[in-house]
């Protein structure tokens, strides 16, 4: 009886040496890549306006939410269009894009915060104007 426990207690102790082999190691978390790095930013973080003679409705408005940072282009379509920023103190105008097709493109992309529009040299964006030709 006393070989026959011993036996009992050396394959108990077996297998519990091989449970705990077989259990995962501890390991460092891995990091996941953030998404929200650039966030959506509020339509209304920007202020159309048609306050001049010349104003006209931007042709289109549209924000890109493919990316990792959410895009948004106005794009003013007519001959001499040029879109007014910050009160018509900054115009971009038909032909800044290497093109005089009739179209002033702008691009802005939502900053890391979720509170801002930002052109590509780093203003924020918060009023823009869609005009022919002239300024105001």
């Amino acid at each position: 009886m006393f070989i026959s426990q011993i036996v009992f207690f050396v394959i108990l102790s077996s297998s519990m040496l091989i449970r705990q082999s077989e259990s995962c190691a501890a390991t460092a978390p891995v990091e996941m890549p953030n998404p929200n790095n650039c966030r959506t930013c509020a339509q209304n973080l920007i202020m159309v306006t048609q306050l001049g003679v010349a104003s006209i409705p931007f042709e289109s408005d549209m924000t890109d939410e493919t990316g990792m940072c959410h895009v948004r282009t106005f794009v003013c379509v007519e001959p001499n269009a040029n879109i007014e920023l910050k009160g018509g103190a900054e115009v971009i105008s038909d032909d800044d894009d290497g093109a005089a097709d009739d179209r002033a493109n702008l691009r802005l992309t939502c900053n890391a915060a979720g509170t801002a529009w930002v052109a590509v040299n780093g203003d924020t964006i918060t009023q823009v104007e869609c005009a022919v030709g002239v300024i105001g």
